[in-house]
C-alpha cells in the first residue's frame, strides 16, 4: 500500500491511497490518519488547526488532538443507502463498501486466517467490497472503562484480497451496523470502540431518522520509519 500527500496550503491537502494491488483506493481511514500525520510532520501542515484534506471518495476535516491521535471525519451515512442483506449482513459505504457480517468468527485466535478467508473471499467477490466479521466484546474480552461498547472486528480488505491488521473505514461501518442494529435505542449520538489485531479506533457519530452524521474516526498514527525512493 502507499500513500501521496499533495500539500495545498498549511491547513489544506489531497491524498491519493493506492492498494497493494496498485489501484486507487475510495477512501482509507486509517491510511487518512497517517496522512495527517505526514502532512504536519514533514509538509508544514499545522497541528494546532483544523485540517482539510480531499480524498477520492470527496472532502474530510482533521485534526491531530492533545494525546497525539489524530480524529477524522467521515461522509454521512444515509440509511436508506444501507443494504440489510440477511439478518446477520449488511452492505454499507463508508467512503468505500463494507460487508458487515456478524460472526463469533472474529473471536478465532489460532493465527490461521484461511478459514476466515474462505468465509468472506465469496461475500467479497459477490458484493465488490470490503469484507468485516465484527462481534461485541464481552466485559472481560473488552475495555468499557470509558463506558463505550467495544467490539471485535476482522477484515478481508479488497484490493489486497487478504485479511489485514486492521481497517478503519471498516471499523466506522462495524460502528454504525452496531449503532442501528444492537443500540436500545438507535437515535442520538453514539461512541464505539472497535479493536483489531493491528490497535483499536474509536467511532462516534449521531444517528437520526434519515442518517448517520457528524462520523469521526480516532486512533493513532505512529512514526514507524523514513526512507527515499529514486524514480
Amino acid at each position: 500500500t502507499g500513500i501521496a500527500v499533495f500539500a495545498e496550503s498549511p491547513t489544506r491537502f489531497e491524498m491519493k491511497y493506492y492498494n497493494s494491488d496498485g489501484r486507487i483506493a475510495s477512501f482509507c481511514g486509517n491510511g487518512s490518519r497517517c496522512a495527517v500525520r505526514y502532512f504536519v510532520t514533514h509538509c508544514g501542515g499545522n497541528a494546532d488547526e483544523q485540517i482539510a484534506f480531499k480524498a477520492s471518495d470527496g472532502e474530510h476535516v482533521a485534526r491531530v488532538l492533545s494525546d497525539g491521535t489524530v480524529s477524522v471525519s467521515l461522509a454521512d451515512v444515509s440509511i436508506d443507502s444501507i443494504q440489510k442483506l440477511s439478518d446477520s449482513m449488511w452492505l454499507l459505504d463508508t467512503g468505500s463498501p463494507h460487508v458487515v457480517v456478524a460472526s463469533s468468527a472474529v473471536d478465532d485466535r489460532d493465527g490461521d486466517d484461511s478459514r476466515l478467508q474462505r468465509l468472506c473471499k465469496p461475500l467479497r467477490l459477490q458484493h465488490n467490497a470490503n469484507v468485516n466479521l465484527v462481534a461485541e466484546c464481552t466485559a472481560a474480552q473488552g475495555d468499557k472503562s470509558n463506558g463505550a461498547v467495544v467490539l471485535r472486528q476482522k477484515t478481508f480488505e479488497r484490493g489486497v484480497e487478504a485479511m489485514t491488521l486492521a481497517c478503519g473505514s471498516g471499523a466506522v461501518a462495524s460502528a454504525l451496523w452496531w449503532m442501528l442494529t444492537r443500540c436500545a435505542e438507535s437515535v442520538g449520538q453514539h461512541s464505539v470502540c472497535v479493536q483489531m489485531d493491528g490497535g483499536s479506533v474509536a467511532v462516534s457519530a449521531h444517528i437520526d431518522r434519515r442518517q448517520a452524521r457528524a462520523i469521526t474516526l480516532v486512533g493513532p498514527a505512529e512514526f514507524v520509519f523514513s526512507g527515499e525512493l529514486c524514480v
